[in-house]
């Protein structure tokens, strides 16, 4: 089941907004009865999006944080560390 996660942290020394979806690890199925089986595949985040304020306005600073060479999956991977009972 997927789930939509909201987190509130720092990069470098910038607060920042991080929102993204889970997709849960799906395990391998070798066969079905129907003779056909998946493959699985690994957990994932997908639609990294991360803002900040400034000036009082919201701003999506996910491609600049991308063309600086932060991995914004990296960045929601970190705050899922530790949340093993909500995963």
């Amino acid at each position: 089941m997927t789930k939509n996660f909201d987190f509130k942290t720092q990069i470098e020394e910038l607060e920042v907004h991080v929102s993204f979806t889970y997709y849960p690890e799906e395990p391998t199925v070798r066969y079905y009865r129907d003779g056909t089986g998946h493959p699985g595949s690994p957990a994932s985040v997908q639609d990294v999006c991360i803002t900040t304020v400034i000036n009082g306005y919201h701003v999506d600073i996910t491609d600049v944080l991308d063309k600086l060479g932060f991995i914004t999956e990296d960045i929601a991977w970190n705050e899922l560390e530790g949340l093993d009972d909500e995963l």
